[in-house]
């Protein structure tokens, strides 16, 4: 199982008391990585705030991700091999 919640959560707090950075290139990879699966799955619940909010979170890539999905209009990211694809609904 996939808990992109718990592990949000959890960076969340690691950001909120130090004990992670954006700064450190390896902390904000890490932390890139879990925003970015977050706000996918956030997505795929139709919840669009949420899903706004952790790609910002994400930094660029969470930036890029936004501009896919409004380019794109109402549409769901879905999960194929390595690689995110859109599907309308």
């Amino acid at each position: 199982m996939r808990y992109f919640d718990r592990a949000a959560a959890f960076a969340e707090c690691c950001l909120e008391f130090g004990v992670l950075n954006h700064a450190s290139r390896n902390s904000a990879s890490l932390l890139q990585a879990i925003f970015l699966e977050y706000a996918r799955y956030l997505l795929t619940l139709g919840l669009h705030r949420g899903f706004r909010h952790y790609c910002n979170r994400a930094g660029e890539k969470g930036k890029q991700l936004l501009q896919q999905y409004f380019k794109h209009g109402n549409a769901v990211l879905s999960k194929h091999s390595n690689h995110a694809t859109l599907i309308d609904l």
